[in-house]
C-alpha cells in the first residue's frame, strides 16, 4: 500500500514523463531535447526505483543492455539509473570510454561510431540512440517500454 505521498509522487512523475514524451523534444536533435532527456531520466528513475522497492516489481528486461556490473547495469532499470547518473554528475568518470569521453550523442537510426574494435550507436532504423560511455539508452526499446511496464505496476493507483 502506498501512502498518499507516494501517490501523488507516482501520479506526478506518470503525468511528467508523458508530457515530455508528447513533446516530441526527445525526437530532435537540437538542444532542446538535453532538458527534455534528463528530466525524463530522473522521473523515470524515481517511478523505476519506487517500483522495485514499494512494490516489489523490478523493471528488469534486458533486451539490447549491455551488461556491466562495475556500473551495476543488469537491467533496463540498472541502465536507466546509470544514464540519470552521468547526466546529473557530469564529473563522473562513468561515461568515459577508455580515454574518451562520449556524453550526449544522438543516434537517429541506424548509425554510430566506433573506437577501436567497440561500436557505439543504434542498429534499429526505427529508433533513437543516446550514448553514455559505452551504453546506447533507446527511446522506444528501453524508455517507453520501462514506461509502460512501470505505469501498468502502479496503475491500481493511478485511477
Amino acid at each position: 500500500m502506498l501512502t498518499e505521498k507516494e501517490k501523488f509522487q507516482v501520479l506526478t512523475g506518470v503525468n511528467n514523463i508523458q508530457k515530455i514524451l508528447d513533446s516530441k523534444k526527445l525526437q530532435s536533435t537540437d538542444e532542446d531535447y538535453k532538458g527534455a532527456f534528463i528530466e525524463i531520466l530522473i522521473s523515470l528513475k524515481d517511478l523505476l526505483i519506487k517500483s522495485d522497492k514499494l512494490l516489489s516489481k523490478r523493471v528488469k528486461f534486458t533486451d539490447d543492455v549491455i551488461i556491466d556490473k562495475d556500473l551495476r547495469i543488469n537491467d533496463v532499470t540498472g541502465l536507466i539509473s546509470y544514464f540519470r547518473n552521468c547526466v546529473c554528475h557530469p564529473e563522473t568518470e562513468d561515461a568515459d570510454l577508455d580515454s574518451n569521453t562520449l556524453k550526449y550523442n544522438i543516434f537517429i537510426g541506424i548509425g554510430g561510431i566506433s573506437i577501436g574494435d567497440k561500436f557505439i550507436g543504434n542498429k534499429y532504423n526505427d529508433d533513437i540512440g543516446y550514448n553514455m560511455g559505452q551504453h546506447t539508452l533507446l527511446l522506444n526499446r528501453h524508455i517507453i517500454r520501462s514506461f509502460i511496464e512501470v505505469k501498468n505496476n502502479f496503475q491500481q493507483y493511478l485511477q
